[in-house]
């Protein structure tokens, strides 16, 4: 992932979050994360991938505990992944993209037309082109869609931007964040 625009990790300002990660889960820098609530843990929230309720994140790191993929050492002894909330304003750079079967998109642009809405793509960590009033909410409006591109580690590992799990000249999309929650209603 890139943060194209709106991301100072030095600045308070940000609206990011950081949290553990659920037990078993593996989460890519550009993936979509939810916190849900887990009793039997002390901080009582963790991220699990995907969207299941409130505001969806994207991660800003690697969390490979299991393979040690692309993870970054740093947030591994931390303990505690960091996110972007779309409700913040970032303009973010993904390769994590579905179709409408909300399989990962490879190639090509699909619905992913300039001003396209996006949000979650159920609990794959990718995002997709969301129709309004579909109870799935808007995460945000694609800004461009670019070809390959690459987005593998930069210098020694993962520097809190380019995810040293993903493979190089992916195809990307980029959106401007702008939180809605669109949950049916018609607007009237």
């Amino acid at each position: 992932m890139e943060v194209l625009r709106g991301f100072n990790p030095n600045e308070p300002q940000s609206l990011t979050q950081a949290y553990p990660v659920a037990d078993g889960v593996t989460v890519l820098s550009g993936q979509v994360v939810s916190l849900v609530y887990d009793d039997a843990y002390v901080g009582k929230h963790k991220w699990v991938l995907g969207w299941t309720a409130g505001i969806p994140y994207i991660a800003i790191n690697d969390w490979a505990p299991s393979t040690g993929l692309g993870a970054d050492a740093d947030v591994m002894e931390a303990g505690k992944l960091p996110a972007l909330s779309s409700a913040g304003q970032f303009e973010i750079q993904t390769p994590f993209w579905a179709n409408s079967a909300d399989a990962l998109q490879t190639g090509g642009g699909g619905d992913f037309v300039i001003d396209a809405p996006v949000g979650p793509a159920a609990k794959t960590g990718y995002i997709k082109v969301v129709a309004l009033e579909s109870g799935i909410p808007i995460m945000g409006y694609v800004t461009r869609h670019r070809g390959p591109l690459f987005l593998g580690p930069t210098g020694e590992g993962n520097n809190g931007v380019n995810s040293s799990a993903v493979a190089a000249n992916l195809h990307v999309v980029t959106f401007q964040t702008a939180y809605a929650p669109n949950t049916g209603d018609a607007i009237e």
